[in-house]
This record gives structure tokens, sequence and C-alpha cells, in this order.
């Protein structure tokens, strides 16, 4: 492949090194994402590796609830990604906008793309609701997988599990990560999807961290109105990773709690 191929649209929006676009290739019609990496970013940040990662497990391996990579290529200046296109966008847009029901299908989809990766050893590590795309009837997929596996700090302040922090106010480890941080982060999601914020965040970064490491959640009347609800967090927001449940254990859970309403 190359740009020529691609006719291209609007920009749906920035990454870190980069932005996507829509796009049409030309000779089949199809309608895709355009992810645009530009290369001196990423080389100047050190970054290059994610974006191998995001590119081999993209286009390696295939699940329902992640978003495929149909492929990629490159020219001077950048990298570009064709990635499947989410017509409904992303989650994000509809933080604090959902009903129980919803919120708990999202997670469940989510969970059951992270089982996935789980299985190949892979650790997301990065799950937000930036990072969901939304589809029609009612499908959930996740994406953005250059931060998977590894050693270092990724993913979003308020979404880092205990085990990513080093002190009560301060740094960040440098541990190798296991699974358990992901979800930890299906526990925040379900929360920032209800509440409309995340249940650690703070106005300060040093208050966020403490927080996730030694404070509890709010239990709001929306929370603690649905026992399912009210399970999960307990479940997955422990602050001993060892003590959460696994992955498994939470889809297990959700696909028995939410089946009579499909």
């Amino acid at each position: 492949m190359h740009l020529g191929e691609f006719r291209i649209g609007k920009k749906l929006g920035n990454g870190r090194f980069g932005s996507v676009y829509l796009a049409q290739h030309k000779e089949s019609g199809y309608i895709v994402a355009l992810k645009v990496l530009r290369k001196r970013e990423a080389l100047s940040q050190g970054t290059e590796r994610s974006v191998s990662h995001e590119i081999g497990i993209g286009t390696q391996l295939r699940h329902f609830n992640l978003v495929p990579l149909y492929g990629w290529f490159h020219d001077r200046e950048n990298v570009y990604i064709v990635m499947e296109y989410a017509e409904a966008g992303e989650l994000y847009n509809k933080v604090g906008k959902v009903t129980v029901q919803e919120a708990l299908e999202v997670v469940l989809q989510v969970g059951r793309g992270l089982y996935f990766l789980h299985q190949h050893g892979i650790v997301h590590r990065d799950i937000k609701p930036e990072n969901i795309l939304c589809y029609q009837h009612g499908i959930y997929k996740v994406g953005d997988l250059g931060g998977v596996g590894g050693i270092g700090v990724v993913g979003t302040l308020d979404y880092l599990a205990p085990e990513s922090i080093a002190g009560s106010t301060g740094g960040l480890s440098v541990s190798p990560v296991s699974t358990p941080v992901d979800v930890w982060a299906c526990g925040v999601l379900l929360y920032e999807l209800l509440e409309g914020r995340p249940p650690f965040e703070r106005p300060t970064r040093e208050g966020t961290l403490r927080a996730i490491s030694k404070e509890g959640y709010l239990r709001t009347p929306k929370i603690v109105e649905d026992a399912r609800v009210v399970k999960i967090l307990e479940r997955c927001l422990v602050k001993r990773g060892e003590e959460r449940w696994t992955i498994r254990e939470m889809v297990e859970y959700l696909e028995g709690a939410i089946c009579n309403i499909r």
C-alpha cells in the first residue's frame, strides 16, 4: 500500500505522535481510519517500539472486541496504519450519559477483548474511554495497542493501578506489569461511565496518586443502587493486584449478570 491509494477525509482525532483521518481506499471504495504517525516525534520520544507493538499485535491477532488493523506502510516522514473505521466514535463521548445496563455491556465487551489478549500473554495497560471505539448495534472494541507488554509506566494517570505507583505522593514504578492492571482499569472505566469522572480523580497529580494508593472511591447513589455495579467495583478496585478478580472471572460474572437484558 501507499498513500496514493487513499482519498483522505476529515480528521477523526489526535494521538500521541500523530492524527487519525477518515479515508477511502480508491480501488475498493472501502472506508477506513488512517492513523498517521510522525517518525520524527516517535524517534525523539523513544517510542518507536510502541508503534512496532501496535502494528505487530493489531495485524496478527484477531478478536471481535479488538479494533482490527488491515495493514501499514510508510514514507520518509510518516508511518501509516490502516484500521477499521468506527462509525460511532470514541466511548469518551458517552461518559456519564449511559445507563447502568449499557455501562455493564461496555465493560463486558472490553473484558472479552482483554481476556483474549491475556490468553496470549499480552497486557494492554492503557484502557480508558478514548481507547475504546463504538460501533452500531451496541458493539465496542478495544484499540490503541501501542502500550502493551514490557516494562515501565504506560497509561493515563486516573487509570493507573496502585502497583504502578511507587510512593503515596510521588514517583512511578518501573516494574514489569501484569494482567491485574487491566482489571483495575475496567473498574475505573465502569465508575467513570456512570459518574462522568474517574473514581480517584483529584485536583492535583499528587492527590490523585495518593487516592489511588490509599483511598477508597466515593459510593454515590448511582453507584450503590445496582448490586452488579457494587460487586464489580468491589472485586476490581482492590488495592492488591493478586486479590482482584482475573479478567476471566470478571467476564464470567458479567455474562451471568446481564444475560437477561439481551
